[in-house]
């Protein structure tokens, strides 16, 4: 991703999550989308494809809904869990950003299931808490301290940002440009993607 540079390395066995991310990643979607959740020690969350600059650009052939979505759309992407193997272990690991789907049963119970779409985040720190709920499908590459994925990092969560109260990032052009000027805030987005794989390859 050019403008946070850094790179990543997919679990293999995250079949669907990966082959999701990367065909996104391939369309164009996640071109000049917004970080828009920033918690230093915690996460950063990206991946909205709706909020792209340039979504008309992207090939995916469907309207993108309100917060993103899969390349599985209307179908819903489910969770891919593999405890205790991959967890949110480490700082710079990839995890999905889930949303819940409300459907009707044939006996008219509402059911409740946890999907993923097009968001994602990446740790500041271990977040065991979330092991279980949320789906991992990858890392920074050369996360530590001193390291270039770890520099990144540090920059990406030191960012000079205006961030409210449930932890969203409100980005410079949303703001007066007295006040950006004044206070030094800074934009936090993926400009472009580039990767090294065909996704579509069999």
């Amino acid at each position: 991703m050019a403008t946070s540079k850094w790179r990543f390395s997919m679990k293999q066995h995250q079949r669907l999550q990966r082959h999701n991310f990367l065909a996104l990643c391939a369309s164009g979607a996640y071109n000049n989308t917004p970080f828009h959740r920033l918690i230093p020690s915690f996460m950063i969350q990206g991946g909205d494809i709706s909020l792209s600059k340039t979504q008309n650009s992207s090939s995916l052939p469907f309207d993108i809904p309100k917060g993103g979505t899969s390349i599985y759309h209307p179908a819903p992407l489910t969770h891919e869990i593999h405890l205790p193997t991959i967890r949110h272990n480490a700082r710079g690991m990839l995890s999905m950003a889930s949303k819940s789907l409300k459907s009707q049963s044939a006996s008219g119970i509402t059911e409740t299931t946890e999907v993923n779409g097009s968001q994602f985040f990446i740790t500041f720190a271990p977040t065991p808490h979330l092991d279980g709920k949320s789906t991992v499908f990858g890392k920074v590459l050369a996360a530590g301290e001193g390291e270039p994925g770890g520099e990144v990092l540090e920059r990406l969560e030191k960012a000079k940002v205006k961030i409210d109260k449930k932890g969203r990032v409100v980005q410079p052009s949303s703001l007066g440009e007295e006040e950006v000027k004044e206070q030094g805030w800074e934009a936090v987005a993926i400009e472009r993607v580039t990767i090294h794989a065909n996704p579509f390859a069999v």
